[in-house]
């Protein structure tokens, strides 16, 4: 959870493939300062296509699931926010 003083902030992540979550450093905007925390997920191999969900819930728990059969993708969650979204994939041919 991302905690600020009065709220907090709750992350979920889900992704048709196993991945790794790394800690960054953004790109600077000013010389003088270094640049800003960041979170990325990452496929722990290579993959020709990945779909990476980031579920965020404020001051409520809440997860993402992910699933992928053919073409066809399904995103869900639960928790405080209950959806469901369903897309076809085309993918990018190299």
């Amino acid at each position: 959870a991302v905690k600020g003083k009065h709220e907090r902030m709750y992350i979920s992540y889900g992704a048709t493939d196993a991945t790794l979550l790394k800690e960054g450093k953004g790109n600077q905007t000013d010389p003088s300062t270094e640049g800003d925390t960041i979170l990325r997920r990452v496929s722990l191999c290579k993959v020709p296509e990945i779909t990476i969900v980031t579920f965020m819930t404020p001051n409520g728990k809440g997860s993402v699931s992910v699933r992928q059969r053919g073409n066809r993708t399904t995103v869900k969650t639960d928790g405080v926010v209950k959806a469901s979204l369903a897309f076809t994939t085309t993918g990018l041919r190299f």
